[in-house]
């Protein structure tokens, strides 16, 4: 390990350059890999035991006091956007003419609309777990081209100092060692930017379809109870 920071010492500034860009890289990928993670694990922890409540609910408001505590779930959120939309509506509807006390009568709020209010929830959910994803996907496509640069510098180095007459392994060793060293460091920093982006895009996807499929069900179950 000793030999091998020495030698980082004294490459190239070129060389130098490129690997402090890599360690940037590096650093951010693996706090927003880290971030993303736990908040994919939260959102399943949270949605499988809210889930489980909402089929086994006796009445919509002690569901809605229930969902307050689940911070991470976009399930309870759709729920609690869902309740609260009902609940305006149901406050400014005429006497006699509420929607749950009389559900043949056309209210304010009607299922497409609805339907409108909790797609726009889900998509600020989407959107929130995407936020970030592009410097991953930045990382990944850059780090490589990156380690090639100083693949390229480093042999350049190493064949101007055969160019100079000096052909023993002491003045070709740095630049050769530039030119293995970055390309490592540049496939190790997109490796692993590359297998989480890609987990979390296919992570994200299925959690934007059980949202979709979510909403359809509760929908489907207020237009049952003629609450819509």
């Amino acid at each position: 390990m000793v030999t091998f920071i020495q030698f980082i010492l004294r490459s190239g500034w070129f060389a130098k350059i490129i690997l402090l860009i890599l360690l940037f890289l590096s650093i951010f990928s693996w706090g927003i890999i880290f971030n993303k993670f736990r908040r994919i694990i939260n959102i399943k922890n949270e949605g499988r035991h809210f889930l489980r409540l909402f089929k086994m609910r006796v009445n919509w408001s002690d569901l809605f006091r229930q969902s307050q505590e689940f911070i991470y779930c976009p399930f309870a959120r759709i729920f609690r956007e869902n309740y609260a939309t009902l609940q305006q509506a149901l406050a400014s509807a005429p006497r006699g003419e509420r929607p749950v006390t009389n559900p043949g009568v056309k209210n304010e709020i009607s299922k497409s609309s609805l339907r409108e209010k909790l797609e726009l929830v889900i998509s600020d959910e989407i959107s929130s777990l995407e936020r970030r994803l592009i410097f991953l996907a930045t990382t990944v496509s850059v780090s490589p081209f990156l380690g090639l640069l100083g693949t390229v510098w480093g042999i350049m180095t190493a064949f101007l100092s055969l160019g100079t007459g000096s052909a023993d392994i002491g003045a070709v060793g740095p630049g050769i060692f530039e030119a293995l060293i970055t390309t490592v460091v540049g496939l190790g920093v997109a490796i692993p930017a590359l297998v989480a982006y890609n987990y979390l895009v296919d992570r994200i996807q299925h959690l934007e379809t059980d949202l979709s499929e979510f909403t359809t069900e509760l929908l489907l179950i207020l237009e049952q109870e003629r609450i819509l």
